[in-house]
């Protein structure tokens, strides 16, 4: 596999150079190995890693307070739309649904996977953040 790669020169504080070097030597690996995996596994949230039909969606939560995306971070589900996606998929698997009910499903189904989509941005970027989510994950 043929890796493309960007040299670039950077100032680290000695301290943080000490400890990627420590590492580096403590693993068995290189130091430039340490220092790319510690940036790709650090990144913000990318609209890259997400489907082209939701990026709009999402574009706009990059610019949210913490607090703003801890709000979207917890709205629920309707309970009225859930329960009647569940019944469409029960009765879905019952009998043919009629393109009334079929078009209903998609869109409850889109509407549902819209707010995965923007709850887990939202938790993605606050944990970028530094915010701890784990707690809120827990729960759903």
């Amino acid at each position: 596999m043929i890796m493309l790669a960007q040299t670039s020169t950077i100032q680290l504080p000695v301290a943080l150079y000490r400890r990627l070097q420590n590492i580096a030597e403590a693993i068995g690996l290189s130091l430039e190995s340490v220092v790319q995996q510690s940036l790709q596994g650090n990144l913000p949230p990318s609209l890259d890693d997400v489907p082209a039909e939701y990026r709009a969606n999402l574009r706009p939560l990059l610019h949210l307070s913490d607090e703003d995306l801890w709000a979207v971070a917890k709205v629920e589900t309707e309970k009225r739309q859930w329960q009647r996606q569940e019944h469409l998929l029960q009765l879905q698997s019952e009998q043919q649904l009629t393109e009334a009910q079929q078009n209903e499903l998609l869109r409850l189904q889109n509407t549902m996977e819209h707010l995965i989509y923007r709850k887990s941005f939202a938790l993605a970027l606050l944990k970028w953040r530094g915010a701890a989510v784990d707690f809120l994950l827990a729960k759903n």
